[in-house]
């Protein structure tokens, strides 16, 4: 006959047919694996960083572009109002005649005041560019924007500046009218 277990035996002594349950996750692999994903997200950061981040040539150029911008702002614009030209346009009849007034907008005061001194020259060349347009030059808008265009190449020749632009950045029609 086969002992029966006794009842006030202890579970130590009892056989088990399994052997105990391992813990399949332990507190090393926890803190591995939390380690790992941390270690992952910086690294993605760094490279999210690094790829959107501009080149330092780029840097420069914004820096450049950010000091003429911020020159425009702190100084207001400089305009040097001409005296209204009044010119014959060139044609068959000879009875167009053309008045217009000019605007020059400059860099700044000092460009205003070399306008000023060159002014003789500045209106002559302005003058000759005007006589030798027609009614059908200047009667539509293209027209008008090219004759802005050639004043602006007449009102930097004679200017002394060293700048490309010579000081006159711009050129206005503050005033036109074909007769």
């Amino acid at each position: 006959m086969a002992k029966q277990p006794d009842a006030t035996a202890r579970p130590q002594d009892v056989p088990l047919d399994e052997p105990p349950k391992k813990k399949t996750t332990s507190k090393k692999k926890v803190i591995f694996l939390i380690l790992l994903v941390l270690l992952i997200s910086a690294a993605g950061g760094a490279g999210i960083m690094l790829a959107t981040q501009p080149s330092p040539d780029a840097d420069v150029e914004i820096d450049a572009n950010a000091a003429a911008a911020e020159a425009k702002r702190t100084h207001a614009p400089s305009f040097l109002a001409l005296e209204p030209f009044v010119v014959n346009l060139r044609g068959d009849d000879g009875d167009n005649y053309l008045r217009v007034g000019v605007v020059l907008e400059a860099t700044d005061e000092a460009a205003i005041e070399t306008a000023k001194t060159q002014l003789p020259r500045i209106r002559n060349g302005i003058i000759l560019l005007l006589s030798s347009k027609t009614v059908d030059d200047l009667s539509n808008i293209d027209g008008k924007r090219q004759l802005m265009e050639e004043i602006l190449v007449e009102a930097r020749k004679p200017m002394t500046l060293s700048e490309p632009a010579r000081g006159i950045e711009s050129v206005y029609l503050s005033d036109f009218v074909i007769q």
